[in-house]
């Protein structure tokens, strides 16, 4: 009976030291990229940049989170300079299906299959934020990923949370437009024509008017 009532706590206890476990993988991952921001008047919008590796589609960077199997350190990587200030977090794997997911701060892990985005206040002065993927899309091969980090204006120039507000959350490098089939310079402005039901509809509405106005006529002059 006492080894019983021993494991309950016991037991206990191991659940509380793993869940403590992945709240300090969240926060104290081994750094393994600094990150370099890119000024938003200087990012590359060409399509091309997404394909090239050393290309900065919408001053997004690119890494790869490593087959699971493989025991290589998932990216981890550290943003700087962010002492009172908001950060922008965006994400999406290449091609977009994989479940993506990064800690935010806290410990609460952050997973989409469409895209990570979230805005939040920083606690530190540098924050280190680690990539991994969850689900099937990641035991077969390693999952290409886009990510960014925006950090907001210092408080005195502009709110924060206001500055998050009116981010555009939409804007990954998936947004970014092909190039034009051959022989097309622009894409083709719309044409507005009238329908028959248009047509139909403006004759008749003509048709009663003269009805109206040679009945009119007679009737004074009878």
């Amino acid at each position: 009976m006492r080894i019983h009532l021993r494991a309950v706590p016991i037991a206990s206890l191991g659940l509380l030291l793993l869940v403590v476990g992945l709240g300090v993988q969240a926060q104290d991952c081994e750094v393994n990229m600094e990150w370099v921001g890119v000024p938003p008047d200087e990012y590359d919008r060409r399509f091309a940049s997404i394909s090239e590796p050393d290309g900065r589609p919408l001053g997004f960077n690119r890494s790869v989170i490593p087959y699971v199997t493989e025991g290589i350190p998932n990216p981890c990587i550290r943003v700087t300079g962010t002492e009172d200030r908001r950060v922008e977090v965006m994400a999406e794997s290449t091609p977009v299906g994989s479940t993506i997911c990064t800690y935010r701060q806290g410990g609460q892990l952050e997973c989409n299959a469409a895209g990570i985005y979230f805005c939040d206040q920083a606690t530190a002065n540098e924050i280190k934020y680690e990539f991994l993927c969850e689900g099937t899309s990641c035991e077969q091969t390693d999952v290409p990923f886009f990510f960014r980090f925006t950090i907001s204006p210092p408080a005195s120039e502009m709110d924060p949370e206001l500055w998050c507000d009116n981010r555009d959350t939409g804007e990954y490098p998936r947004t970014l437009s092909g190039p034009l089939p051959p022989g097309v310079t622009m894409a083709p402005n719309p044409q507005t024509t009238r329908s028959r039901g248009s047509s139909h509809n403006y004759a008749a509405k003509s048709l009663l008017g003269i009805c109206i106005v040679a009945i009119t006529t007679f009737a004074i002059n009878y």
